[in-house]
């Protein structure tokens, strides 16, 4: 990409500068749109140079993967990516997780309201089992 701004720099340079010259120094208006758009051509050129490639592979894989979105020829290959987790893949385990714990905590309020029940039901007997502290 740096080779191409590189050489979009040079063409526009060798294209604008022969042609400022050209036009005459009484026409300074001329020569100032000339100059303007000759610069504004040679940034939006470069902007989309650098950054076009970036937005389309993020459009292509919006996962977020960095590594499999800007694969060079020393990282493609199945092995880079037989070990990881897809996304796909950590969803349906957060998934299960999920469930997994909303199971548990069913199992623990059933056993905070028998434990609640037999608290409530065992006070009548624990006055009679053991006396006040007044009584004593």
């Amino acid at each position: 990409h740096i080779g191409l701004c590189v050489y979009n720099v040079a063409v526009v340079c060798i294209i604008g500068v022969p042609l400022g010259f050209i036009i005459s120094d009484e026409n300074f208006e001329g020569r100032y749109v000339i100059k303007s758009l000759f610069v504004i051509l040679c940034t939006t050129v470069i902007l989309c140079i650098v950054f076009l490639p970036k937005i389309y592979s993020v459009y292509r894989d919006p996962s977020g993967d960095v590594e499999i979105r800007f694969q060079t020829a020393a990282t493609r290959g199945p092995s880079l990516h037989a070990s990881k987790i897809t996304p796909l893949q950590q969803m349906t385990e957060n998934i299960t997780i999920q469930r997994r714990l909303e199971n548990l905590l069913k199992e623990k309020d059933q056993r905070i309201k028998e434990l609640e029940g037999a608290v409530a039901g065992g006070e009548t007997e624990k006055s009679t089992v053991y006396p006040s502290s007044s009584a004593v």
